[in-house]
């Protein structure tokens, strides 16, 4: 049986039976054999094109006996028999004289962080090593991960290594300018703003929403609301809402509500606040909006399929009632 292994933003695919495994990956159109720099040895393997970081580089998890690898138009593959029959974890277990590729080099700091597989101890100083390889060798996803760790919030920290917002935002902007990457971009805004910046974080939420980013587009509407801007805070919170974005969707009921940056409109509020409620069940609907449509006398219900319940509830018991009226009223 095959097991197949996609490694979501890597640049090559793994492949393999109990017996053999393979590695994929694509090179750029008319590129021929002595273009590429590809070295299978019994324990390693170097792949990739001449002149460039390797695509693939390190110890291999286990040894091998025969290999080959062939090019067909931009598709380049290596074939590895295994010399002992199992599934590997994992194909790069180590660097090779010291030199690694930088997504093997994020792997192995990814299983190391999450308790998964090492050959080492694990330490917080070896897995910000494996991280920065990766990002000093051009990994958006190390990158990106040398800027959560180093931005210090506790979710993404690590255990004895010290916060430094300076680095951090240094690698979220190599994952930004180099990959257009559209959260680093979000985070290099967050960076300026919490720096009191707020014209480049403006600059940096606007490449980020250009992307779809929703949150880059709900904080440009915080900011511009913050600003007294209502009209184009309501631009940028409608943007996010007609993706389905539910906190957006709660400050335009708000913005209708209140009748800021739009005419007041008390049934466009509910509605975006029902919107906010069907994808998040934790946005309810303000008491105080449901009193000022329908007076104070009125029944809610946190959940709207409660209101059906109840409607289809006294519709039963309405017709029970008049079956048993028309059975007495027959005798």
């Amino acid at each position: 049986m095959e097991n197949r292994t996609p490694l979501s933003g890597f640049p090559y695919v793994v492949s393999q039976t109990d017996e053999n495994l393979t590695v994929s990956f694509t090179v750029p159109p008319l590129t021929k054999k002595k273009d590429l720099n590809i070295v299978i040895k019994n324990n390693s393997i170097l792949a990739g094109l001449k002149d460039r970081t390797p695509i693939v580089e390190g110890t291999l998890y286990t040894n091998v006996r025969d290999t080959l690898w062939q090019i067909e138009g931009t598709t380049v593959t290596l074939h590895l028999d295994k010399d002992k029959p199992a599934i590997w974890p994992l194909l790069i277990s180590g660097p090779l004289n010291g030199s690694i590729d930088p997504h093997s080099s994020f792997t192995l700091g990814e299983l190391m962080e999450n308790d998964i597989w090492s050959n080492q101890t694990r330490s917080s100083e070896k897995i910000l090593e494996y991280f920065r390889d990766s990002a000093d060798k051009g990994s958006r996803l190390g990158q990106l991960r040398m800027g959560h760790i180093l931005k210090g919030d506790s979710k993404d920290s690590l255990p004895d290594i010290t916060p430094n917002p300076v680095e951090s935002l240094h690698y979220y902007r190599k994952a930004a300018e180099t990959w257009n990457d559209a959260d680093a971009q979000y985070f290099v805004a967050e960076s300026y703003r919490e720096e009191g910046e707020e014209d480049e974080a403006i600059k940096w939420y606007k490449l980020s929403a250009e992307s779809k980013n929703l949150k880059s587009m709900y904080r440009l509407g915080e900011i511009y609301k913050e600003r007294d801007d209502y009209i184009e805070a309501f631009i940028w919170w409608n943007q996010a809402a007609s993706i389905g974005h539910a906190p957006s969707n709660v400050s335009l009921g708000h913005a209708y509500w209140e009748g800021n940056g739009v005419q007041k409109n008390l049934n466009k509020a509910l509605h975006h606040f029902e919107l906010a409620y069907k994808s998040d069940r934790t946005k309810e609907i303000p008491e105080a909006l449901l009193e000022e449509i329908h007076g104070p006398d009125h029944h809610t219900f946190s959940d709207p399929s409660s209101a059906v319940k109840v409607v289809v509830g006294v519709g039963v018991v309405a017709l029970i009632g008049y079956f048993v009226l028309r059975h007495f009223s027959s005798k």
